[in-house]
C-alpha cells in the first residue's frame, strides 16, 4: 500500500489520506507527524462502515463487523487538525489485510510551503523480482508477494503394505 496526502488546506485544517493498494485493507493504525489531529471522517473507511478514531497524532481505523476497504485507490480517510508544521509525514504504519497479515507500506510527506505529495498514483505494488514466477514488470513497490518456482513432487501408486511409491 502507498499512502499520500491530498487536498491539504492548512487554513481550514483539513486533508485527505489517499491510498493505492493491491490488497483489501481490514485495518490501519498510523501516526501523522507535523499536525495536531482533531478528527477523522469520510472516504473509503466510512463507506466500509469502519470505526475511525484519532488521538494526538495517531489514526486508528477498523470494522467491528469484518468489512474491508477493497483493493484500489482513492481517499481512505479525511482528517481535521488545528495546527501544522511545515512538513507533514506518515509514520509507524500498522496496516493489515482481512487475514490479519501485515501489508507493507510506503508513503510520501507533504511540504505545506511547497505543496506536493498528494494524489500521485504512479506507484504500483507487486512482485519486483524478475526471478519470481509472479514477477510484475509494472510494479514499482515490492509488496512481499514474490513466489519462486521450486521442486514440485507428486506421489502416485502409494502402497503402505510394501512401503513403495512412485515419485513423479
Amino acid at each position: 500500500i502507498h499512502l499520500t496526502f491530498d487536498n491539504v488546506d492548512t487554513d481550514t485544517g483539513t486533508l485527505d489520506v489517499m491510498f493505492n493498494s493491491t490488497q483489501d485493507i481490514a485495518g490501519v493504525q498510523f501516526d501523522v507527524e507535523g499536525i495536531s489531529l482533531t478528527g477523522a471522517y469520510g472516504g473509503a473507511a466510512e463507506e466500509a462502515g469502519w470505526s475511525v478514531s484519532t488521538g494526538g497524532s495517531t489514526v486508528i481505523g477498523f470494522s467491528l463487523t469484518g468489512s474491508s476497504i477493497p483493493a484500489g485507490e482513492g481517499v481512505m480517510i479525511s482528517l481535521t487538525f488545528d495546527s501544522s508544521d511545515d512538513i507533514i509525514c506518515f509514520n509507524n504504519f500498522i496496516i493489515s489485510n482481512p487475514s490479519a497479515e501485515s501489508i507493507p507500506a510506503t508513503s510520501d510527506c507533504f511540504d505545506t510551503n511547497a505543496g506536493g505529495g498528494g494524489g500521485d498514483f504512479d506507484d504500483v505494488e507487486g512482485c519486483t523480482d524478475s526471478d519470481a514466477i509472479n514477477y510484475n514488470s509494472d510494479a514499482t513497490i515490492d509488496d512481499g508477494s514474490c513466489v519462486y518456482d521450486g521442486i514440485h513432487l507428486t506421489f502416485d501408486n502409494v502402497d503402505t503394505d510394501t512401503g513403495t511409491l512412485d515419485v513423479m
